[in-house]
C-alpha cells in the first residue's frame, strides 16, 4: 500500500501567491523562491559576462556593455564584482551617472512588473 505525501508537501514548489491561493500556510515557498532567485541572478549575470567576452571578438556585439551589465548583476552576489564595479565607477564618473540612471529605470521597470508600489 502506498503512503500519501504530507498535505502541504507540494507547496514548496509553488510561488507564494499561488500557494496562498490554494491554501498553503507554511513558509517553504518563500525559501524556495529566494534560492531560485539567486540561481537566476547567477545564471543571468554569468550569461552576460560570457556574451561580453564573445562580444569583444565579434563586431556585432557590444562586448564592454555586456561585461558591465554582467558585473552589475553579479555585484549583488559576489564581493569581487562589487569592488570591481565600484573601482570602475570611481575611475569613470560619467559611467557612474549613466549606471545610476539605468539602475533607477530598471528598478522602476521591475516594480511595474511585480506590481509593487513605489516607496513614499
Amino acid at each position: 500500500m502506498l503512503s500519501s505525501p504530507p498535505p502541504n508537501n507540494h507547496c514548496r514548489y509553488l510561488s507564494p501567491s499561488v500557494a496562498t491561493l490554494i491554501g498553503c500556510s507554511d513558509n517553504t515557498c518563500i525559501g524556495m523562491n529566494i534560492h531560485l532567485k539567486r540561481i537566476v541572478v547567477l545564471l543571468v549575470g554569468w550569461g552576460f559576462i560570457l556574451l561580453g567576452i564573445v562580444g569583444l571578438f565579434l563586431p556585432i556585439l557590444q562586448g564592454i556593455l555586456f561585461l558591465l551589465i554582467g558585473l552589475a548583476i553579479l555585484s549583488s552576489e559576489y564581493v569581487w564584482a562589487h569592488h570591481l564595479l565600484s573601482k570602475l565607477r570611481q575611475r569613470f564618473p560619467r559611467l557612474d551617472r549613466t549606471a545610476n540612471a539605468a539602475t533607477a529605470k530598471a528598478a522602476a521597470w521591475l516594480r511595474r512588473l511585480s506590481r509593487d508600489r513605489e516607496p513614499d
